[in-house]
């Protein structure tokens, strides 16, 4: 009986030091899970006003695109308003004939102008 005495004080010394091991192993990965737990506390302390700031640069943009896309509208319908303008006044002047007013004042003002000059070269002679 004395080798199984021997083996038993083995095996209850060999379990004592298995047990130790596993507490201090116990320990460590509890340091280890706070120390994580704190960094993410950190991380999230962190990243909340970047969030913030993130949420109000979004915000911003959002107000100088819709600012933006309003006044590009703006100048779109006042581009096509003198687009329109501008064919108008250039049909008038397509148009020829009597129906064109303008082209009629500015014929009539070319034969005002030939008749004076016609008449201050005659009256030069």
């Amino acid at each position: 009986m004395p080798i199984i005495d021997v083996l038993l004080s083995v095996l209850l010394v060999s379990g004592s030091a298995l047990c130790i091991y596993l507490i201090i192993s116990l320990k460590r990965i509890d340091k280890s899970i706070d120390s994580i737990r704190g960094d993410i506390h950190n991380l999230v302390d962190e990243t909340i006003p970047v969030m913030k700031n993130l949420n109000e640069i979004t915000e911003h943009i959002t107000t100088v695109s819709s600012t933006t896309e309003r006044q590009v509208l703006e100048l779109n319908d006042r581009i096509e308003e003198i687009k329109g303008k501008v064919i108008n006044f250039s049909k008038g002047f397509s148009k020829g004939g009597s129906d064109n007013q303008v082209v009629s004042m500015i014929h009539s003002i070319r034969a005002i102008i030939k008749g004076i000059s016609a008449f201050l070269q005659n009256l030069n002679k």
